[in-house]
């Protein structure tokens, strides 16, 4: 009933808000501006502000919160001055936890068991810091890293301090490794 109530009450506020918005855009259209171009410049307005209370108050976007922070004004990757398409993807898929570790695959029931082929269970950390099969690369790496971050490694931490080199450093590794993100 709560749900319902702060349904309505929602919709309400946001008729509300739009009709006030649309008597703006009947009052101040100019010459400059058509009523159209008004119109649309208010309405995206809106779904920006309807966007940032939902970004504010969601326990879903608690998690995105955590990897990208407030919400930027340009993309993560606009710095970069090098790094084509599958450099993005790859990272963009890292930061969101959209990859193919045997641990996500078995909890969306596409393989039979969790576990890495030394054993233990794949998960990121697993194949950047833990694989037995990969201790050498994994060295390489730990020391790559110790320049810019504090041990012990995890990969979200990396992967939120948004520096260019450290995901340079982990695209390496997967690279060498033949491994698919």
């Amino acid at each position: 009933m709560a749900q319902v109530r702060k349904f309505a009450t929602t919709r309400y506020s946001l008729w509300t808000t739009y009709r006030r918005k649309m008597a703006q855009v009947r009052k101040f259209a100019t010459t400059r501006y058509s009523l159209w171009t008004t119109y649309r410049r208010i309405s995206a307005q809106l779904v920006k502000e309807k966007w940032e209370d939902e970004f504010r108050t969601s326990a879903l976007a608690q998690r995105y919160k955590a990897v990208i922070g407030n919400r930027l004004q340009k993309p993560w990757f606009s710095k970069l001055k090098y790094g084509g398409r599958e450099f993005i993807t790859t990272f963009c898929r890292l930061r969101f936890n959209h990859n193919q570790c045997r641990c996500l695959l078995y909890g969306l029931k596409l393989v039979d068991n969790p576990n890495c082929d030394c054993g233990e269970i794949e998960d990121l950390d697993h194949i950047f810091f833990g694989c037995n099969r990969r201790a050498y690369q994994s060295n390489v790496l730990t020391q790559e890293i110790q320049c810019g971050a504090t041990p012990p490694f995890n990969v979200s931490s990396l992967l939120a301090t948004d520096r260019i080199q450290m995901y340079t450093f982990l695209y390496k590794f997967l690279k060498s490794n033949n491994i698919l993100i």
